[in-house]
């Protein structure tokens, strides 16, 4: 489901910060209760799956759309994150 460059950087570098610490790839399973809180899809669609975390509290996620249409990367940014 997630692109397999993608994949293959967790693999060699791991979860981790990038860029003096502004960035940083997040585990997607402890993001994911966050970002279907922010987007809300339908039972049958493809959900987006978190993929990085901003210093400013952007929500990086990625979604596959089709087998050659994908949204990568987009960025959701809340001043107080929802409540889980």
């Amino acid at each position: 489901m997630l692109p397999v460059s993608l994949l293959e950087l967790w693999r060699q570098k791991g979860l981790r910060h990038y860029g003096s610490m502004q960035r940083a790839l997040i585990d997607p399973r402890q993001w994911q209760p966050v970002l279907d809180r922010w987007i809300v899809s339908p039972p049958d669609a493809v959900r987006p799956i978190a993929i990085a975390l901003t210093s400013f509290g952007a929500l990086v996620y990625y979604r596959k759309l089709t087998p050659t249409d994908e949204q990568w990367p987009i960025w959701i940014r809340s001043r107080k994150p929802p409540a889980i």
